[in-house]
């Protein structure tokens, strides 16, 4: 598994390199981002800085990023773009960036006006490529929850495996939200699970249910006796 990036790589001040290292916190703790997903958003942001330092001279600073200009951003696109990054890397690059100087923003850390006003380059239309299935079970597998998941197919043979080998509770073939009916027991597996039962349907009726278990036996007797207080046996 990726591990982020150490702050050490990320060519920045001592005020910058905190805060990366507080959003770098944010993205794991309150958005409960991946690791894959952390060690990208931080390459995508080294990258940025080690062009600040030739684009600007310096080693940037929160300072210097609420300096920064429109420009300065369509010039680090024009570098990657000359380095024959795609299209579809320079919009995440961006979107990496809009959401760090957002962070800044709302910790009051930094602020800038600069990405308001540029657009993120244009993506070529394109048809998603079908996952096979072992692929589409391996991905769902791999999420720490399981709540519902949902597959759209016209093989029967496809969405048997499918729903057999993904560990989710609730699963939706060719239905986009697998929600059932309130007399069936709703909820997913993993973490998605809270407690022992699900909320709704029989598991539902079993929670607030107190069992009691008894035993009992009446033997049949021909004739009336006594009271008896030996241990009862099948004779």
């Amino acid at each position: 598994m990726p591990k982020p990036l150490p702050l050490a790589r990320f060519a920045a001040a001592d005020d910058l390199r905190a805060a990366i290292g507080l959003w770098t916190a944010w993205l794991a703790g309150e958005r409960r981002a991946s690791a894959h997903t952390i060690a990208a958003y931080g390459r995508d942001l080294a990258l940025f800085l080690d062009f600040l330092i030739e684009h600007l001279g310096g080693l940037p600073s929160l300072a210097i990023m609420s300096a920064l200009q429109p420009g300065d951003f369509r010039a680090y696109l024009a570098h990657r773009a000359h380095d024959h990054v795609e299209r579809r890397s320079l919009a995440r690059g961006m979107s990496v960036l809009r959401g760090f100087v957002r962070f800044l923003e709302r910790r009051e850390l930094a602020s800038t006006s600069a990405l308001a006003a540029m657009r993120s380059p244009k993506l070529p239309a394109s048809v998603p490529k079908p996952l096979t299935v072992d692929d589409a079970i391996g991905i769902v597998n791999a999420n720490p929850y399981g709540n519902g998941t949902a597959i759209f197919t016209s093989s029967g043979e496809a969405a048997r495996r499918f729903q057999r080998g993904v560990q989710v509770g609730m699963i939706g073939i060719n239905v986009p939200i697998p929600v059932p009916m309130a007399y069936y027991s709703f909820g997913g597996w993993k973490e998605s699970l809270f407690g022992d039962r699900h909320i709704h349907g029989p598991e539902g009726v079993s929670f607030y249910t107190r069992a009691k278990v008894v035993t009992a036996r009446w033997p049949h007797r021909e004739q009336e006796t006594g009271a008896s207080y030996h241990f009862p046996t099948s004779n």
